[in-house]
This record gives structure tokens, sequence and C-alpha cells, in this order.
């Protein structure tokens, strides 16, 4: 999966040197593919000439630039050469798809609101889609993101085109503005923990992510940039008494069981040390729990409370996963996963 980084150019929140030396910075640490909006409305008079300077700088970078236009915007600036893709974000007709297919860049569709209906006339008419990609919109204002369900449908409808799919995700550090409350395609994005979002991944069927916002920090990056689909991250909190072994237990590689139950994620985990009964209170939904010695050959195993369940003397509570419902319910069977502690739980 490929990691995207966003540049705003023509505002007073990212003024172009600072720009360039966040390119650099993004080049230094593997990201090679940049978004670009060339249709805020907030934009300085400076605008189009800090955008071709950005442009000519990440060329000779061998950086590919996602040039963002509405058809207003590129009736007023014209096509930009240099670029690796045109996201065609409203106004645009198919009659202009075609027309802008015969240009050497890509063609990028907003993948929110293209409809199949115009996909297949843009095939009746005979058009390359290795041409074209789509990427989703993002959402500046809360609880006007997507859902997952509509996130997922949308990918399944282009993944039978056989198109590339991008969707962008928030960073906790850099807020564009002007609301500064992230740039997530999925609502219940904006404000969650980032190993939780790129777990999604796994189920979403996209090719990219992209930090909508700016500045994303060398630390998001990153974790992006390495993120892998074979063993996701879970972040946690964790009772602050549990015993070693228990801490032990969490740091090790999980797999979510083949023969999956509806009630929790399982990992069959055994373990040989004795774990003595603690904390056996009420499962609530994303708990996090070890079986005790009172479980008999099932101590140790590790769940993930998908409901809630009534406690059990033989079943130690020791955490809370910060994962999103989509992924808790649909986890895939055989997923690995490792715990990710981002704190303690005072009893």
């Amino acid at each position: 999966m490929k990691t995207v980084a966003s540049i705003y150019v023509g505002l007073d929140d990212y003024p172009y040197q600072k720009n360039i030396e966040y390119l650099h910075n993004l080049s230094n640490i593997g990201i090679k593919r940049i978004f670009i909006s060339a249709h805020m409305p907030e934009v300085k008079d400076t605008f189009l000439e800090e955008l071709i300077g950005l442009i000519d700088e990440a060329n000779k970078l061998n950086m590919e630039i996602i040039l963002d236009i509405s058809k207003p915007s590129l009736e007023k600036i014209g096509i930009i050469g240099n670029i690796y893709s045109l996201r065609l974000d409203w106004g645009f007709s198919n009659d202009d798809i075609i027309e802008l297919s015969n240009y050497p860049f890509l063609l990028e569709l907003n993948a929110s609101t293209i409809t199949q209906s115009a996909l297949e006339d843009l095939k009746s008419r005979g058009l390359d889609f290795n041409k074209l990609r789509v990427s989703h919109n993002f959402y500046p204002k809360p609880y006007t993101g997507l859902s997952y369900e509509a996130v997922l449908e949308k990918n399944k409808l282009f993944r039978s085109y056989g198109m590339h799919i991008m969707i962008y995700i928030p960073s906790s550090v850099g807020k564009r503005p002007p609301l500064y409350e992230g740039l997530p395609t999925i609502e219940e994005h904006r404000n969650l923990d980032l190993d939780s979002i790129l777990a999604d991944m796994t189920l979403l069927d996209v090719d990219e992510v992209c930090f909508g916002d700016a500045y994303a920090s060398n630390e998001e990056l990153e974790a992006a940039i390495n993120f892998d689909l074979e063993i996701i991250n879970i972040p946690i909190y964790i009772y602050d008494s549990i015993c070693d072994t228990e801490k032990e237990i969490l740091n090790k590689i999980h797999r979510n069981r083949a023969d999956q139950s509806i009630y929790f994620i399982r990992s069959s985990h055994r373990e040989i040390n004795e774990i003595t009964p603690f904390n056996t209170i009420n499962r609530s939904k994303y708990s996090i729990t070890i079986d005790n010695r009172e479980f008999l050959r099932y101590q140790g195993e590790v769940a993930i409370m998908r409901m809630d369940l009534e406690k059990d003397h033989r079943v130690n509570v020791v955490g809370k996963a910060l994962i999103s419902d989509f992924l808790l319910q649909n986890m895939k069977p055989r997923q690995k996963f490792r715990f990710r502690i981002r704190g303690t739980i005072n009893e």
C-alpha cells in the first residue's frame, strides 16, 4: 500500500519556503507522490506562481503530483504540465473526461461521486481505463464523512473495472485550515488512532492512503509507509496492575482464529506460567481479556470483546482496544495482529 502526502499552496498557513522544505523532507523519508489542491477559495494571488514552483521542485526530486481541480478552476488556470494525474473533483462531464484523456497524465475520478452509469458510458465510448484512477473525497466538516459501508461498496465497483483506489486519512498533528478538524474520507477516522485507521485498510481494499492534512509528522508518515497488511497494530490501554506474564502475552504476535466466535476476536495462545485471577469484572465491548489458571488448559488465551459479556472468574480483563467497530466486527479470519500500548487504566 502506497503512502501519499498533501501540500497546500497559496495559503497563509503554508508559506512557500516551508512547503519546499516539507517536500524535501517527504522525499527523504520515501514519499514519492504528492497531492495538491488547485481549487481552494482561500488562496492568495501568488497561488499559481507557487504551484508551478512546487511542481518544478517535485519533478527535480522525481516525485509525482496529483493535482486536484474543479472545472471552473481548470478554466481559470489552464492545463498544468509535468503532473502524474489530474484529479477531477467536480463540474466535469463525460465529454470533458474524454477530451482530457488525450493529455499525457492520468485522470483521477472522484470516487465518492462517480456513478456506475457514468463509468459504463465512458467504457462504451472507448475510453482506455488504464488512463483512469479514482480517489475518494475528504471531508473538512465534522459528521459529513462517509461510512465504511459506502466506501467499501464503491471500492467493489471500482475493482470490477480494474481501477486503482486512493483514500484520505487525517493527521493528528497538522490540521488544514479553515476548520482544522481533520480531512478524512471516513467520518469515524476523524479522531481515531492512526494504527487503527491503517488496520481498517485490511478490509477496505485500497491501493493508497493519502494524508489529507498537512503537515503530517514524520512519525505518522513512517507508520503509514511501514504498515504491514499481514500484521496489523491494535492500540490499547492496559490496567496498570496486570502481571508480567500478561504483559509478555500482550507483546506477542497473535492471530485471529479461522473458526471465529461472534462474541470476541480470539487468539488461541496458551501459557504455561501461572496466571492468577485478577480484575475478573464484567467484560464490556472492546475489553481485552486473558484467561487465568481457573480456565485450565485455556490459560493465556487472549480475546477482544465484540459485545458486552458478563464477568467470569476465569477471565481477567487486562485492557481496552482503541479500534473501530468496523474492524472489531469484521477482522478477517487468520489475520495476525500485535498490541501497541498507548497508556494505562487506573483501577
